[in-house]
């Protein structure tokens, strides 16, 4: 059976607070402080760690405002709204996320789907508030009413069935998070603390091992800045529209939409040139950089791409400028690479991609099962697909 209801009636809404940054004792504690930025995407359900913490100092301030384990978090404003995850301990969040504390009628997971299944509307209503930025005040937030199962059985039932995905999901990313510091590690043991496989016997000069160089990036590697945007791209992929776009962005790796044809198809390594300046990712398909990137690919066998990726990673780039800090490839070539000897970038690009084809593998996976789960979700809610009723 299904009812309309109010969130008020779901639950105890609660606006985050963010505390007086002058004051660096409020930060660094045990509470973990949600904002926005933490919540990668759109797929999230717990957060493993944020940017910022909360002190005891912190707390004191806001105590009013902790949200236990389970709550759902709901961001309320900008372009990001419907971005949503649950609490996986005594947290704090920012004034844009609408916290809410789900009753002893209802189960938190359930409505942690439900929300996500009606985040569309949402954010309809927080883009026609006319105040040149979305928003969703507590208000409004709220008065919102929306479709819920009564059962708290079945609100159990069906949380289960796709919590089931997302576990999944989880497990697989931290696989995936697993694989990627081993393959960190191995870049910082050969090429930050020297220790590569026969170095007991190697010859060092100038602080680095013999045969190695400092060499210009222009000169070992190409570079190449991204374009405007096509006129004719989706947002949506598609066997029409197969090829990823990328701009700057941490979120979903800067992917912008999605193209017929491709600018770049080697293996290469791509740096945000503006506002996530430094920011690098590791393309393995073909894709096509747009404005505020730039593409970075060996020149030869001289340099693994493997090995480019990692260096800038350890080695951030800063950019420069008043205004707005910026990378250029003219400002970008002139940087100095350390280049090791043929052999051992040989060696360290054959472990890494195999452990890479490994990640490739799991996060093929975690599409599948989004899409799954993704599928499942408005037939659940909706009742189109009903869950057994043996209790």
């Amino acid at each position: 059976m299904k009812k309309y209801a109010r969130i008020k009636e779901i639950g105890k809404v609660i606006t985050g607070k963010t505390p007086s940054t002058e004051n660096e004792d409020n930060f660094g504690g045990d509470f973990p402080f949600i904002t926005p930025s933490d919540i990668s995407t759109f797929d999230e359900k717990y957060i493993a760690e944020t940017e910022r913490t909360i002190s005891s100092k912190g707390y004191k301030k806001l105590k009013n405002n902790l949200l236990p384990m389970n709550s759902v978090c709901f961001v309320c404003i900008g372009s990001t709204i419907g971005k949503m995850c649950l609490t996986n301990k005594p947290s704090f969040t920012n004034q844009q996320i609408n916290a809410l504390l789900v009753n002893e009628n209802y189960d938190s997971q359930y409505v942690f789907y439900l929300l996500r299944y009606v985040k569309g509307y949402f954010q309809q209503i927080g883009a026609g508030t006319g105040s040149g930025k979305g928003i969703v005040n507590k208000s409004t937030f709220e008065k919102s009413r929306i479709c819920v199962e009564k059962d708290l059985f079945f609100q159990k039932k069906i949380a289960s069935i796709l919590s089931a995905y997302d576990d999944l999901i989880e497990n697989n990313k931290k696989r995936i998070k697993i694989l990627e510091q081993m393959a960190e590690n191995l870049y910082k043991e050969w090429f930050v603390r020297f220790r590569f496989p026969g170095y007991e016997t190697a010859e060092f000069e100038n602080g680095i091992p013999k045969g190695w160089e400092i060499r210009r990036l222009d000169r070992v590697s190409k570079l190449s800045a991204g374009g405007d945007a096509p006129k004719d791209f989706s947002l949506v992929q598609s066997k029409e529209y197969p090829i990823p776009i990328y701009s700057n962005g941490i979120v979903n790796d800067g992917l912008y939409g999605y193209c017929k044809k491709p600018t770049r198809t080697a293996k290469s390594i791509t740096i945000s040139a503006r506002g996530t300046v430094g920011f690098v990712c590791l393309r393995f398909q073909p894709y096509m950089p747009i404005v505020r990137l730039v593409s970075i690919e060996p020149k030869n066998e001289s340099l693994d791409v493997f090995y480019l990726y990692y260096y800038f990673k350890e080695n951030s780039i800063e950019g420069y400028g008043t205004s707005q800090q910026q990378i250029t490839i003219p400002y970008l070539s002139k940087k100095k690479i350390l280049v090791p000897n043929i052999n051992l970038m040989e060696k360290f690009g054959i472990y890494i991609d195999k452990l890479f084809d490994k990640i490739n593998v799991l996060k093929e996976k975690n599409q599948n099962l989004i899409k799954q789960r993704d599928l499942l979700l408005p037939r659940l809610m909706s009742g189109k697909l009903e869950v057994k009723n043996a209790k």
